[in-house]
């Protein structure tokens, strides 16, 4: 059955025959209205805020704009074949669907990357078997890098993407003038305060555990992972001491 006649089925009948109309707008220009009404104000800014005056949001929404799908006609295009295959997997298709590390802000619920609301152990647990990737906000301390790293590749991911074009926190107007940045609350710092080298070090420093001081604990993670100090090619090589697996770089917009 085609997509179509799949919409049809799921929607457009139920609604037709039995008054059932969809709970969730088909309409994606309507998606981020209705969510805005739903959502804490706090919520909302964060996920749909912007760095300065929204320029750069608005640049790259009308550079998709440019892209255009062009119909292939009398082609043998009723079934098509979406997978790739990468580092040795195959995948369901080539598109990259990511996790919202601070998605805690909007339901209570949390997943992988370095700013998480689950630790690494409890994503490859909830995973199971299936294929996963480690999303690295890369901090200064090499001790702490280390440390995650080695706890990834214990709990089975096998590559690891490195961000490189947020090592610093963004000056978001919504955030600040509604005075919100979820990490500096604990929001999605779990990742840290579940790793045993962190704790260590805080609790040498401050002599209280990351629960008994959570603002200062929040503020020891951000300013590591996002310190505003950026990393070189040359410290790569640190990265590579500390994993065999393949390792992409994320955020690359210039060489």
């Amino acid at each position: 059955m085609s997509s179509t006649l799949d919409k049809l089925e799921q929607t457009l009948i139920p609604g037709m025959l039995h008054q059932r109309l969809p709970l969730v707008t088909t309409d994606l220009n309507k998606l981020e209205e209705k969510a805005k009404s739903i959502l804490e104000p706090t919520a909302y800014n964060y996920v749909a805020g912007c760095a300065g005056e929204r320029a750069t949001m608005d640049a790259n929404r009308l550079a998709f704009w440019q892209w255009k799908m062009i119909p292939r006609m009398l082609r043998p295009t009723t079934h098509r074949d979406l997978t790739v295959k990468l580092f040795g997997e195959i995948y369901g298709s080539g598109s990259d669907l990511k996790e919202t590390g601070l998605a805690q802000v909007c339901s209570g619920i949390g997943v992988r990357s370095t700013a998480s609301s689950s630790s690494i152990e409890e994503v490859a647990e909830a995973n199971g078997n299936g294929p996963r990737w480690y999303q690295l906000y890369w901090p200064q301390d090499e001790e702490i890098t280390k440390s995650l790293l080695k706890r990834a590749k214990e709990k089975g991911y096998k590559v690891l993407v490195v961000t490189l074009d947020t090592w610093a926190l963004a000056s978001r107007p919504a955030d600040l003038d509604g005075a919100y940045v979820p990490c500096m609350e604990g929001i999605g710092n779990t990742t840290g305060f579940t790793d045993p080298v962190f704790r260590r070090k805080f609790e040498e420093k401050f002599n209280a555990t990351t629960e008994e001081k959570l603002l200062g604990a929040s503020n020891e993670w951000v300013g590591d992972v996002f310190s505003g100090a950026a990393h070189s090619w040359e410290d790569i090589s640190h990265l590579k001491k500390h994993w065999d697996g393949p390792i992409v770089l994320k955020g690359i917009q210039v060489v």
